[in-house]
């Protein structure tokens, strides 16, 4: 694992972008201190499955459309209030 300053990340971040390509781990610390891990993503996301992306797609439909909605109330409940 990698540790990078702030100050290094902001005036090189394409070199973190490279380094998370490569499926590395980086540690940022700000004063000497570790404060957080950036990891890369190991797997694809199927975004069509995702609850708030099924919502907003709704959102785009005809009133008449979002009747035979699957998302429950409370799924859109939990999304727009965080409840």
């Amino acid at each position: 694992m990698i540790t990078m300053t702030m100050l290094y990340l902001r005036k090189n971040s394409d070199i973190l972008l490279e380094k998370l390509k490569k499926k590395e781990k980086i540690t940022l610390s700000n004063r000497g201190k570790p404060i957080a891990t950036i990891e890369p993503i190991h797997e694809e996301v199927d975004w069509k499955e995702d609850t708030f992306v099924q919502f907003i797609e709704e959102l785009k439909s005809s009133p008449r459309e979002r009747i035979k909605s699957k998302i429950k109330n409370k799924e859109i409940d939990s999304l727009v209030y965080g409840i």
